[in-house]
This record gives C-alpha cells, sequence and structure tokens, in this order.
C-alpha cells in the first residue's frame, strides 16, 4: 500500500484522489475509472482512518474508528481486481458477519447497478440498505448548488439464523456478485437516436434492482425496518468533451462517505462526538494525501522544468 509505506503515488493515481476527493476546479471531461486507482483511494482512507484511531484519547471514539476500519477492510476484501464483488469473497465476509458483534458493517458496491449496499449486523438480525450512488444527469447538472441528498434510501432486515444458513450465503453472495456485472434490461435510460429509442449510455444506471427487487426480496424473507438516516450537501459533476463516457465523481467514494457517516453518526454516543468524527477523518484523509501528494507534485514540476 503506497501511502502506508510512506511511498508517493503515481502522477495518475494522485491526480485521481485530487480530482475526486477534492473537487478541484480544473477537473477531467472523461471518464478516468481505473481499479487500481481506485485500490490507492481505499488505501488512503484506511490510512486515515488508522491515524485518526492512534490520535484518539476517547475509547468510545477509537471503538468506532476500528469498527469503520473494519468496515473499509472488508468493503476492500469484496472486490475482485477489476473491482467488481467477488462471489467467494463476500461469502467468507458474510461468514464473519455472522460471528461479528453488533454494529459490525459490510458496505458494497455493486457498479453495473449503480448502487450501494450496507449490510450492518445487528443484535439479533442482519439489515440491509441500499441506494443510489451517481445521481442522473438531470439531478447533477439541474441542482443550484450543492445537490442534497438523504442516505439510505430505505431498509429491510432478516434474522441472523437465515444469514446463518451456508446455502442463504452462497445464494446471497452469487446474486450480488451478478448483479455487480451484468446490467438489468430496461434500468438505463433512454433517448431517441435516428427515431429509435436506445440506451442512453451517458447516463446512469437506475439502482431499481438493488432498491426494489433486491429489497422486497429481503422484506419477503424478514421485514422492513426504519434505520436513522442522513442528509449530505454532494457536490457532483458530469463533465464531457469528445469521448464516450462523461467524467463523474467517483461512485466509491460516495459509498464510503456515506458509510463512515452512518456509523460515525449511529455509534458515537454523545452529540459532541458525532457531529465531529467525521470532520476529522475528513481532516486526516487530506493531511495524509497532501503527504503523499506532495513529493509526486515535486517531481512531475522538476520533470517539466527539465523538459522545457
Amino acid at each position: 500500500m503506497a501511502l502506508s509505506g510512506g511511498l508517493p503515488l503515481t502522477p495518475g493515481a494522485a491526480t485521481y484522489l485530487v480530482n475526486h476527493v477534492v473537487l478541484p476546479p480544473s477537473l477531467p471531461h472523461k471518464d478516468d475509472f481505473k481499479a487500481s486507482r481506485e485500490q490507492c483511494l481505499l488505501d488512503a482512507v484506511v490510512c486515515a482512518l488508522q491515524d485518526l484511531r492512534d490520535s484518539a484519547e476517547d475509547p468510545e471514539v477509537k471503538h468506532v474508528v476500528t469498527v469503520a476500519i473494519r468496515s473499509i477492510t472488508y468493503l476492500d476484501y469484496s472486490r475482485d481486481k477489476h473491482g467488481n464483488v467477488s462471489r467467494l469473497q463476500l461469502q467468507e465476509i458474510l461468514q464473519k458477519l455472522v460471528a461479528a458483534t453488533a454494529g459490525a458493517t459490510v458496505p458494497l458496491e455493486i457498479k453495473a447497478q449503480n448502487a450501494g449496499l450496507v449490510i450492518t449486523r445487528s443484535v439479533d438480525s442482519i439489515i440491509f440498505e441500499p441506494f443510489e450512488l451517481s445521481p442522473t444527469n438531470k439531478a447533477a447538472m439541474g441542482a443550484v448548488g450543492r445537490l442534497v441528498r438523504t442516505f439510505p434510501g430505505c431498509a429491510s432486515s432478516i434474522p441472523i439464523s437465515l444469514m446463518k444458513e451456508q446455502a442463504f450465503r452462497e445464494s446471497f453472495a452469487s446474486t450480488i456478485a451478478k448483479m455487480s456485472t451484468q446490467a438489468a434490461p430496461g434500468a438505463q435510460p433512454q433517448v431517441r437516436k435516428t427515431g429509435k429509442l436506445m440506451d442512453e449510455d451517458r447516463d446512469t444506471t437506475g439502482p431499481t434492482m438493488v432498491t426494489d427487487w433486491l429489497m422486497n426480496y429481503i422484506a419477503a424473507l424478514g421485514g422492513l425496518t426504519n434505520t436513522p438516516r442522513i442528509s449530505k450537501n454532494t457536490r457532483e459533476e458530469v463533465l464531457w468533451r469528445d469521448c464516450l463516457h462523461p467524467w463523474r465523481r467517483s461512485p466509491l467514494w460516495l459509498l464510503i462517505r456515506v458509510n463512515l457517516q452512518l456509523l460515525f453518526t449511529r455509534g458515537a454516543g454523545t452529540g459532541r462526538v458525532r457531529g465531529g468524527l467525521y470532520k476529522a477523518f475528513m481532516v486526516q484523509l487530506l493531511s495524509r494525501m497532501l503527504n503523499s501528494v506532495c513529493p509526486t507534485l515535486l517531481f512531475m514540476w522538476a520533470a517539466l522544468i527539465y523538459v522545457s
């Protein structure tokens, strides 16, 4: 892991982190997705959380941040080399979740459905909370200022006894892995071209397979439930110029932020801790990024001076 090892990031990874985390005025105008760059983002988040835990003096804060580190570690392990959910690795995670204590959380990015799914272990049940990741082009481009969004959209739960069954875990992991790579028919917005309706690949996929079908399936096995929600003032961009797919802010980064803010809001006991813990994490992350990005930028500037 480049950040924890003290090694500078590659120019591409450094630029990716700055663009998606900081969102500077000058942004790319085409999709810049690479699974290796998402891995750098996950590594940076884990390092920042470890810094936050090590600097905390309050035992309550240390516990909540430790839960958050384990949560992001689950997210990292659930992914294959392409960034999609791995069936076998998700099975292992679900088995660990059954044996975990209440409050353990597994966030998943279901790429092909444009959906995030947060799975939480409670005392006697497993809670599933889905939400849309990237907003539609219309929502992102039509918002005046920041786009206000509420997470999660809904919640369903099943008894812990059902998750203990190996057949259910295998079936569930297989379903999530398949949805991570296979788009659902009818979920893509359409546009009329040459007199025919065609899928608009430059817009985002509707997450209905997760937010509707999967949640109804889980509710049929258990039931609907209520969980505390959060509202976020998100900054979103949709930019494209002479390319097939536009640049959007990383949906993985949104999943990470929502998951951590839900954990910090629900896990910390006092309002003071709840309000400041997420901000403290962001300070640690930006500090980590600054320390890692500076050597890379100095190298790039030196190369430019040498060439000129």
